[in-house]
């Protein structure tokens, strides 16, 4: 049973890469039903529906998986995205601070919630998400990029200018 779970997640994986996204799809679902709580399924499966412009579908898969994977912090994590593309910025804010609780060393999860805490005006929490994402991945050129637009939001144009020249440095052209 575990070796067709492992089969049927890897091949909608392929199938998605290939540019198969209705076979995706029915793989993965099909995977889903059969195991709920699949949660790397879910999170393949949000991400399909999502980029067909299905996010109400995307997420109910999402909420649907938390129900019984409450502590897997990539699903807060999803489910922050969703819901900032659908202009959600105090959702997705919760479930940012939800994912960091849980992974407190995802870089990742910092940076999208220090970038939106920013693009909220809320400049000191950004200044602090940021400030950790930095922390755990300084060589990622946009964690510097979001770094130097709260300074120069802030209007510390010098420590601006030295985060997009280290950006620069991480990630040259």
């Amino acid at each position: 049973r575990a070796d067709l779970s492992a089969a049927r997640y890897n091949l909608g994986g392929c199938l998605a890469r290939a540019g198969l996204s209705e076979r995706a799809t029915e793989v993965l679902r099909t995977l889903l039903r059969e195991e709920p709580d699949h949660w790397r399924a879910a999170l393949d499966l949000s991400r399909l529906y999502a980029a067909a412009g299905q996010r109400d579908t995307a997420l109910g898969i999402i909420d649907r998986t938390l129900k019984t994977k409450p502590q897997q912090p990539q699903l807060y994590f999803r489910k922050g995205e969703l819901h900032e593309a659908r202009g959600e910025a105090v959702r997705a804010l919760a479930a940012y601070e939800r994912a960091t609780e849980l992974a407190p060393d995802d870089a990742r999860a910092h940076l999208q919630h220090g970038s939106l805490l920013a693009r909220q005006g809320r400049t000191e929490a950004a200044a602090r998400a940021l400030g950790r994402a930095a922390e755990l991945n300084s060589a990622d050129a946009r964690v510097h990029v979001e770094l130097a637009r709260l300074h120069r939001a802030r209007g510390d144009i010098r420590a601006a200018t030295q985060g997009y020249e280290t950006a620069l440095k991480q990630n040259p052209a």
